[in-house]
């Protein structure tokens, strides 16, 4: 079976109230409206950071919010598409490997990050 959990119609929400915003405002209202909607993703990010000694506010800074605008059109062609190819994706998964595979996608815009997730 297969959940997906897609962030990004309220990441829009987020980025139509902030997007021309300063710094501060984009990262304070990212974690704090966005994100804070899924605390757990949003502490995985942090988390994640963390372990590598980096501050999180500070990647975002210098590398993810200052380009989110000139990425917004790739990002929603990518959910597009990716919303219509997970089934499909998922179902051939299964079929390949014989067995029923319990997994929750999620789609969301982060710190550019692999945001903690176990893959064990």
């Amino acid at each position: 079976m297969n959940k997906l959990l897609d962030t990004y119609s309220d990441f829009l929400a987020y980025w139509e109230k902030y997007g021309g915003k300063d710094m501060d405002s984009l990262i304070d209202g990212w974690a704090a409206e966005y994100m804070s909607k899924w605390p757990e993703l949003l502490q995985k990010q942090k988390d994640d950071y963390g372990k590598m000694s980096l501050d999180w506010r500070e990647v975002g800074a210098r590398r993810v919010f200052p380009f989110l605008n000139d990425r917004i059109e790739g990002m929603s062609r990518a959910r597009a598409l990716l919303s219509v190819m997970i089934d499909h994706v998922h179902n051939a998964a299964e079929e390949t490997f014989g067995m029923d595979l319990d997994i929750l996608y999620v789609l969301y815009v982060g710190l550019g990050c692999g945001a903690g997730w176990d893959w064990r």
